[in-house]
């Protein structure tokens, strides 16, 4: 079922009016610069916590951007992709799917039904949004400049978590459930399940014709991280590691971002091209979403949490920066660099 028309002439006249210039085309990779001597923005999308509401908000270098106030209900950023000079960021303000371009709210749903906007990407002048539209179940869509298409029915609860788009192709990760969990990819709306009964996708990257999806699958005695390239499946075998929360290839590195759990705290990994490095400190819980890489540098965004207080956070390197400082909770769910 597409939008009413109301949203689509919305999306498309706020889109026209934020902008006077066309943003440059973003092709295979998010990490495309023309020189690797060029100045890193990092930019981080999530909330901060004002003591009532969840403000959606977004951080370049460090410096906050809030989103939302909080007037209508809570708010969360959960995606965040830049193109030129224009920030796009997805997510939800109580229960509408919204996009945000350069702080501008964009509406996609008008509240009736639950909705929400799980992840964000431009190519050239068009914005693609995955995320989900609640019926009798709540099912996996995609909107394109403003317009749904359901990639599932409301037959089956499904969620479409990533979208990558590499020239004419639009590829979608999500998950759906028949009884068991089943990670799939829908390649131009035609859904393609990955191998594992019981397994679940989150995120996605195309370079070139290889197809990376990262999430993860129960071997027989528990779930463990995954990664798929091009349909073959490689576990992760590490103790305590649950799953492969995001992938991202720079060049000729391919970056897994792992969950792991030391048997006191929930802690992470990065895994570069098989090599395995640890995320956070073993006494505190590290809880992490996204990862993107430029240059060798990695950079991933999450939460630290102290016991008490949940930061808005980002590591490079492996190195801490907190985005919050700790007076309200506060969430960091995706990176972009540029």
């Amino acid at each position: 079922m597409k939008l009413k028309p109301s949203y689509t002439l919305q999306f498309l006249a706020l889109l026209s009016t934020i902008s006077a210039c066309s943003p440059s085309i973003i092709t295979d990779s998010q990490s495309s610069q023309s020189s690797t001597t060029a100045p890193t923005d990092v930019y981080v999308s999530g909330y901060v916590n004002n003591g009532t509401y969840n403000i959606a908000s977004y951080w370049k270098n460090g410096v906050k951007t809030e989103l939302s106030d909080g007037n209508n209900g809570s708010a969360t950023a959960n995606s965040i992709f830049v193109q030129g000079s224009d920030v796009y960021v997805g997510g939800n303000v109580g229960a509408k799917a919204v996009i945000w371009k350069n702080g501008v709210e964009i509406q996609l749903t008008d509240g009736t039904r639950q909705s929400e906007v799980h992840s964000i990407y431009v190519n050239g002048n068009d914005v693609y949004a995955a995320g989900y539209y609640c019926q009798a179940n709540c099912a996996a869509a995609i909107w394109v400049n403003g317009v749904r298409t359901q990639l599932m029915d409301f037959t089956l609860t499904s969620r479409a978590l990533s979208v990558f788009v590499s020239g004419s192709d639009v590829y979608v990760a999500g998950v759906y459930d028949n009884g068991a969990m089943r990670g799939t990819v829908w390649k131009n709306g035609v859904k393609t399940d990955v191998n594992g009964t019981d397994s679940n996708v989150s995120s996605i990257f195309v370079r070139g014709s290889d197809v990376y999806v990262g999430g993860l699958t129960n071997n027989g005695t528990r779930y463990v991280p995954a990664l798929w390239v091009n349909g073959s499946r490689t576990e992760f075998s590490g103790s305590g590691e649950n799953n492969n929360q995001s992938v991202f290839v720079d060049g000729s590195d391919v970056y897994s971002l792992v969950t792991v759990w030391n048997g006191t705290h929930d802690t992470a990994a990065i895994y570069k091209n098989g090599t395995r490095t640890t995320l956070g400190v073993p006494t505190e819980d590290t809880y992490v979403y996204s990862i993107a890489a430029k240059s060798g540098d990695a950079y991933v965004a999450g939460i630290r949490y102290n016991g008490v207080m949940e930061f808005a956070a980002v590591w490079k390197n492996g190195v801490l920066t907190n985005l919050s400082d700790g007076t309200t909770n506060a969430r960091a769910y995706s990176v972009f660099v540029k």
